[in-house]
């Protein structure tokens, strides 16, 4: 394999991982939420 795509493979490789990070990261964002949402539902209003 030529050097540019050896170069080009690898890179697309660290964007794949980089992109699994984030989803990772996204879902543990959107369980945060829904437990802050479930909290505050869960809470009666103190006014």
């Amino acid at each position: 394999m030529c050097i540019e795509c050896e170069r080009l493979e690898s890179r697309v490789r660290q964007q794949e991982e980089t992109v699994a990070q984030l989803i990772g990261m996204m879902a543990v964002i959107n369980n945060e939420v829904k437990n802050l949402i479930d909290q505050k539902e869960s809470v009666p209003e103190r006014r």
